[in-house]
């Protein structure tokens, strides 16, 4: 088996490949939503999960849009 720095390069399919860069999702770590951006996160938190609006209420998430 090869191992090192070529060794996924060498293994990996195009299966492989379009998992590693897949469109990203977060899930909230109060239910088993899943969102595309952290700022939908973020909204979801504040105002179905307010208990624990304190945690994320002074995040500012930047993050790019999605292709």
């Amino acid at each position: 088996m090869n191992r090192g720095p070529k060794a996924l390069a060498e293994s990996a399919t195009s299966l492989d490949d379009r998992v590693m860069t897949g469109p990203t999702t977060h899930t909230c770590p109060y239910c088993e939503l899943i969102f595309s951006y952290h700022n939908e996160v973020k909204d979801h938190i504040l105002h179905d999960h307010p208990e624990h609006a304190e945690v994320v209420d002074s995040i500012e998430p930047h993050e790019m849009p999605h292709n």
